[in-house]
């Protein structure tokens, strides 16, 4: 199936009350996390990034495992730069590759300068996310395994934290660890919990509830659940064909557990500015956590923008102005 087609199969899946329910654009930041590396955070990010771009929005996803780079397998595509050329000058521009309407800035696997960046590298990714804000409705970032400040950093400057668990007793013991450095080092106030991979919805009920009782009792940080995406035989095929699964298998039991996931996040999107409107409105460059530091500006959304700050310094959405479409660069085909 060609890319057009998928992408016009998963339009026509939705009512128009369900492309309509965001009123305007909505610029987002989700990052993909999981404590654990082999929960499926790459996958769940490529086809996150998938069903935001099928439906029109300008997206972008970010190889955050930088120096153990493999987006660009998932997306089927061999990029020839990474984001090592541009923390070494190159525009952002010059490095993007695009496949199946996504665009993605890739890390270089094996790279030893870029497992070694520390500062210098969180430095680079705080202008990077700077200028993608401006050029791009949703950023997805597939982060690494592990808690180090650069990864739990990168996920501190996203407006929505995604964490992916599984049914292995190491995966909640690591998902924990990861939200309690969040919690205590970040102030990030919510995250949105993933069950991936699970064989049943009791498995999953499970999963949550003993993540729950953990957080509740010692954390207090708010936990939302996300609808669990169960395993699907079809997923590895997608993958090895570098095409995402809800392109490849639309009516997919993993892709329809997909569009859920994303229908949820846009339902807490719109609470989120509805709660904001209620209360207090910031222009644009308010206070957001920088990668690494939690503590001072992502950066800027396009000229007519209105930053909707949402509690916390690293939670902040941009709602733009009815009919605003200014700013956009052109972008590599």
């Amino acid at each position: 199936m060609k890319a057009l087609d998928q992408a016009a199969t998963l339009r026509a899946r939705r009512t128009p009350d369900e492309r309509s329910r965001l009123p305007h654009r909505v610029k987002r930041i989700l990052a993909v996390s999981g404590g654990k590396g082999g929960v499926g955070k790459s996958s769940l990010s490529v086809n996150l990034a998938a069903l935001y771009a099928c439906r029109g929005e300008r997206t972008i996803i970010l190889d955050g495992d930088f120096a153990m780079a493999d987006l660009n397998l998932l997306l089927g595509v061999a990029p020839s730069r990474s984001v090592l050329d541009v923390l070494q000058g190159e525009s952002v521009d010059s490095v993007l590759v695009q496949a199946h309407g996504i665009f993605l800035l890739p890390g270089l696997n094996g790279s030893h300068q870029l497992a070694n960046f520390d500062g210098m590298l969180r430095t680079g990714l705080r202008r990077i996310l700077q200028e993608l804000v401006v050029d791009f409705d949703t950023i997805v970032i597939d982060t690494a395994a592990g808690v180090d400040d650069t990864t739990m950093g990168l996920v501190a400057s996203a407006t929505d934290v995604i964490l992916v668990v599984n049914a292995e007793p190491l995966s909640l013991a690591d998902a924990y660890a990861a939200l309690k450095i969040l919690k205590t080092r970040h102030g990030v106030n919510r995250v949105l919990i993933a069950p991936n991979n699970v064989q049943s919805e009791q498995e999953s009920e499970t999963l949550l509830q003993q993540l729950r009782a953990l957080v509740d009792r010692f954390l207090g940080i708010e936990v939302v659940n996300l609808p669990s995406v169960p395993f699907d035989g079809q997923l590895n095929a997608a993958c090895a064909a570098g095409i995402p699964l809800v392109m490849a298998r639309p009516d997919a039991p993993a892709s329809r557990a997909l569009c859920r996931m994303v229908q949820k996040i846009d339902g807490l999107t719109l609470d989120d500015i509805d709660a904001s409107a209620r209360g207090s409105t910031a222009k644009v460059g308010s206070p957001t956590s920088e990668a690494g530091s939690g503590g001072a500006t992502v950066g800027a959304a396009r000229p007519g923008s209105t930053t909707h700050v949402r509690g916390t310094p690293s939670d902040v959405a941009v709602l733009e102005r009815p009919g605003d479409a200014s700013g956009a660069r052109s972008r590599p085909e």
